[in-house]
């Protein structure tokens, strides 16, 4: 599998398409974003405050070596491999709860 490797201070069309904001889980209230420097792109998830180098292969996958994660581009959606996933736009739930709010109405306190 070869890496998608940009000219020198150069995005590609592919990873500029990738660049801007993203929402975890499809959720209004958990922004996330995808940045470039140079040719070199960012993943910064505001759930944990945390960023990350990533690359993009030349078969459409995403790697980030510091989250230990690989993702897959579906439309407009980033399925990362630990089942977490960006959405474009956010997702509208209507009544029903978001993702956030109903992962948080499950923690047990110790």
């Amino acid at each position: 599998m070869a890496l998608w490797k940009s000219p020198a201070n150069r995005t590609t069309e592919k990873e500029k398409a990738l660049i801007g904001k993203w929402y975890h889980d499809g959720d209004i209230n958990q922004p996330c974003w995808i940045a470039a420097a140079g040719n070199t792109l960012f993943a910064i998830n505001n759930e944990n405050q945390d960023g990350s180098r990533i690359v993009l292969t030349s078969n459409g996958f995403i790697f980030s070596s510091k989250w230990k994660q690989r993702a897959e581009i579906v439309e407009d959606k980033i399925l990362w491999a630990n089942g977490v996933w960006w959405s474009r736009k956010p997702m509208d739930f209507g009544t029903q709860t978001s993702p956030t709010a109903l992962k948080q109405s499950y923690i047990v306190p110790d």
